[in-house]
C-alpha cells in the first residue's frame, strides 16, 4: 500500500506527539522541535498541522512559545 508524503508525515508527527507524554500529563511540542526531531521540510509541516488541527486530532496553543497538543 502506497501513502502519500503528507499522510507519511501526519503520521511522523502524531506519533513523536503521543510519545512526548505520558497517560496523565501532556507535554507541549513546537513546530520548530518537530522539524527539527524529525528532519521534515517546515512549510509542509505547517500545512499538515492545520489540517490535524482543523479535523480535531490536535490542539494548538498560541502566544510567545506557540505549541501543539
Amino acid at each position: 500500500m502506497v501513502i502519500s508524503k503528507g499522510a507519511d508525515y501526519a503520521i511522523l508527527a502524531v506519533g513523536y506527539l503521543a510519545s512526548s507524554t505520558d497517560n496523565v500529563n501532556s507535554r507541549l511540542v513546537s513546530q520548530s522541535e518537530l522539524v527539527a526531531n524529525l528532519n521534515l521540510p517546515k512549510e509542509f509541516l505547517s500545512q499538515i498541522l492545520h489540517k490535524l488541527k482543523a479535523g480535531g486530532i490536535l490542539q494548538s496553543v498560541r502566544g510567545k512559545r506557540e505549541a501543539i497538543c
